[in-house]
């Protein structure tokens, strides 16, 4: 895996879900929310969930080049980690303590749902726009839930003997960490007694 692009693609991640936090204490501050606000955050986490796809490309792309490089020219998260999957099963990155954090298949779903919401508001004049509000909370929901991942996980390569850790800095001048470390084997020692 190459490292520092991971941790670049992390760095992007987080400059997003800040400038989203950004937006939310904004709408605190003020007392109100407007569709303009939920829009922006929406594209904006349409796009993390992106960077989440690209940095599961990036994290198996030594293993498998071939297919990192032609996953590198989509842009549909389903499809990246769909392809993924199918030679890696765990290439999802995972949240090292347990808790309520964005599944795989919760963030093809999330870029369904935000996708939708842009594109029915963007056709105000056919349909009845979304509920702004509803979408609100639940974008929040999902940027708690996006955090919880990525905060501290680690990511599995097809090398049965590596594994990478990502820690990403709760301040907002904190630094991405990400390391490599070798998987250990949980030996199950059995003694019977004659």
């Amino acid at each position: 895996m190459d490292i520092q692009k991971y941790e670049q693609v992390m760095q992007r991640i987080k400059g997003r879900t800040e400038y989203v936090k950004g937006i939310y204490s904004s709408a605190e501050s003020m007392g109100k929310v407007s569709v303009y606000m939920v829009e922006s955050i929406c594209l904006q986490l349409r796009m993390t969930i992106k960077d989440i796809a690209v940095a599961c490309i990036i994290a198996n792309s030594s293993e498998m080049p071939g297919l990192a490089h032609k996953l590198r020219k989509k842009y549909n998260p389903k499809l990246i980690l769909k392809s993924l999957e199918e030679l890696n099963s765990e290439c999802y990155p995972i949240p090292v303590e347990e808790g309520d954090w964005l599944t795989k298949d919760e963030a093809i779903s999330a870029y369904g749902k935000l996708s939708q919401f842009i594109h029915q508001n963007l056709k105000y004049y056919e349909d009845v726009p979304s509920d702004f509000r509803v979408m609100y909370q639940y974008t929040q929901d999902l940027t708690t839930k996006i955090f919880k991942l990525l905060s501290h996980h680690h990511i599995t390569v097809l090398d049965e003997n590596k594994m990478y850790r990502g820690i990403m800095s709760t301040l907002s001048d904190g630094e991405i960490q990400v390391a490599e470390f070798k998987r250990i084997e949980e030996k199950i020692e059995c003694t019977i007694n004659s």
